[in-house]
């Protein structure tokens, strides 16, 4: 990482260059599981950061079509998200009971009993414990030094006792609405999945797929649903995959796509 004082905790001998991705996808020797992070400030897609988000959007175009022209794609799934809503953020609030506020009438019409499920069922506290503030040993200028599960400063969300965070945990919130786009020769066609879930739904299929429908970290992930619902293991709607002349190409980064020639 380049980091003198070590702050990442990196173990090197889990990680690996994008390169060794592609050669492992190329040969059909992928690992069970392997996560993808793109170069911090370079190619991440953070808008305002300095980095043309068309960098991001090439690579991701870049990984995508030598994964669904590899060996790999015969049996295995793609899982696409971010871990932020970024500059553009959603007008539909992630929050127990308000999920729906924004959502048209017109886009829930063809669902069944027309509405949208409330994502209340995965808001859930992961644990027992609710945000508290510092209250270890002083340091030496006499202030509380954060604990494990009590680190929170006086001006911080969640403080006083009458935060949301506060009353609910972390039950009281999920953060932006973010896109989870699943790339698998066995993904429906045309499909897209009305059921609420968060991050730990990754966490869940691969629970779910690797050790059993009951395993779990906390309750975060047992909460979610296993995503299977965007599958079709018996007809493998995309044993072919899509070819790549008929996927829009990124504009290259410098272009002169601008938010006014749109």
């Amino acid at each position: 990482m380049g980091d003198t004082s070590n702050s990442f905790c990196i173990d090197t001998t889990h990680i690996a260059p994008l390169n060794q991705f592609f050669k492992d996808a190329g040969s059909g020797t992928l690992a069970s599981f392997s996560y993808i992070e793109p170069a911090f400030g370079h190619n991440d897609e953070h808008p305002g950061s300095g980095q043309s988000i068309f960098t991001g959007q090439a690579q991701v175009a870049n990984i995508l079509n030598q994964f669904m022209n590899s060996k790999a794609w015969a049996d295995s799934v793609f899982f696409l998200s971010y871990d932020e809503g970024g500059g553009p953020y959603d007008h539909v609030p992630p929050v127990p009971g308000h999920s729906n506020d924004k959502t048209l009438t017109v886009d829930m019409g063809f669902l069944p009993g027309g509405s949208i499920p409330d994502i209340s069922t995965i808001a859930v506290n992961p644990d027992s414990y609710k945000p508290c503030l510092d209250n270890g040993p002083p340091d030496s200028n006499g202030n509380p030094t954060p604990t494990a599960h009590c680190d929170l400063l006086a001006s911080d969300p969640g403080a006083q006792s009458t935060d949301a965070p506060a009353v609910q945990g972390f039950a009281a919130q999920l953060g932006f609405r973010l896109p989870n786009l699943v790339i698998s020769p066995f993904t429906r066609k045309h499909y897209v999945s009305h059921v609420p879930m968060d991050h730990t739904a990754i966490l869940k299929f691969v629970e779910s797929r690797f050790i059993g429908p009951s395993a779990h970290l906390t309750n975060r992930d047992a909460a979610q649903p296993d995503l299977l619902d965007f599958f079709d293991f018996t007809n493998m709607p995309w044993k072919t995959p899509p070819a790549a002349s008929s996927i829009p190409v990124p504009p290259a980064a410098g272009s002169t796509c601008t938010p006014a020639s749109m």
